[in-house]
């Protein structure tokens, strides 16, 4: 009974270290949805207006190119400022944005239309969400404000989860890399140009960027893009005066529904990403630690039964030979 019960301490003890490892795991998991429920039920209670209309890639305009600013910190989110440059012409009343591949929350009261010297409000609704990502509408809150044939300039900005939804992660290859794979939404519209500027959670000593320094942080970008963008690298200045280093990729004369993108790799020192653990992983954990418990806890109950078994046969033994020598 006592190898018994010191048995089922064993087995109990085995059960709790395993849901203390498994724990921050389910914690990860679970944060993430909760973040999208958010950032969703955010985006919805945006002011909606009744006669929106629309379509899909028409945006009644002529876009000429599109700026994008990033900023990524050390846990793989950051926040988004994009610049979309048009012509609208009579029936314009919004834009079309199509589907961000990274976890977004707009920024309402930062994002605005320009256009001959003046400021027109905004408002965003969802077009669709999809588990690739979610697409948006973005209309003007007074058309009669809009300069037909006239530049006007759309300022978009959102904050960005890249971690979540694994635009940048550990690089499976290498450990000692991160992988960043930023895909921006496509236009309908063929652009002159298309411009992206990266900067990201790494200090350098002033504005130029030496390919000596690119070695010593192992940066290095994907295949694919070598040939088809401009790259360049640079520094860039904040409030306090400390340089950040800044990936700029372009890329002249897009085609409608061309893609743009941005893959590369870099040291993972200056990242603090999570070890998050997905469903598939922890549900083969528990289901092996699960079989492993039991088959433990036959064995135990064999080898019991077995201890009890020879010493009830000693016992009968003893009991045959006392008889004997009497």
């Amino acid at each position: 009974m006592i190898v018994l019960k010191r048995n089922f301490k064993m087995a109990l003890l085995f059960s709790m270290l395993f849901f203390i490892i498994s724990f921050p795991a389910i914690i990860n998991t679970n944060g993430y949805e909760t973040q999208e429920v958010e950032i969703l039920t955010t985006i919805n209670n945006l002011p909606d207006d009744q006669n929106l209309n629309i379509n899909e890639g028409v945006y009644s305009a002529d876009i000429h190119w599109i700026k994008t600013n990033i900023t990524i910190n050390e846990k793989g989110s950051g926040k988004v400022s994009m610049i979309v440059n048009c012509t609208p012409d009579a029936d314009h009343i919004g834009i079309y944005l199509r589907t961000l591949e990274e976890l977004s929350s707009v920024l309402p009261e930062e994002s605005y239309a320009f256009t001959e010297g003046e400021i027109l409000a905004i408002n965003f609704t969802t077009s669709s969400v999809r588990s690739s990502g979610i697409s948006y509408l973005i209309y003007l809150q007074n058309t009669s404000k809009v300069q037909i044939d006239k530049n006007m300039l759309y300022f978009i900005n959102y904050t960005a989860d890249f971690f979540s939804t694994d635009l940048i992660s550990h690089y499976g290859i290498d450990t000692n890399l991160v992988s960043i794979n930023l895909n921006r939404p496509y236009w309908d519209d063929a652009l002159e140009f298309e411009q992206m500027n990266i900067k990201l959670p790494i200090e350098v000593s002033n504005s130029s960027v030496t390919q000596a320094f690119l070695d010593d942080i192992l940066f290095e970008v994907g295949a694919q893009m070598v040939g088809n963008y401009n790259l360049s690298y640079s520094g860039s200045k904040d409030s306090s005066g400390t340089y950040w280093l800044v990936f700029e990729v372009e890329k002249e004369n897009v085609p409608d529904r061309g893609a743009f993108e941005a893959t590369f790799y870099l040291s993972v020192n200056y990242f603090s990403l999570p070890r998050v653990i997905n469903w598939f992983v922890l549900t083969f954990i528990l289901v092996f630690s699960l079989i492993f418990l039991s088959l433990f806890i036959v064995v135990i109950t064999l080898k019991n039964r077995s201890n009890d078994e020879v010493e009830e046969f000693k016992k009968e033994l003893f009991g045959v030979l006392t008889q004997e020598n009497e």
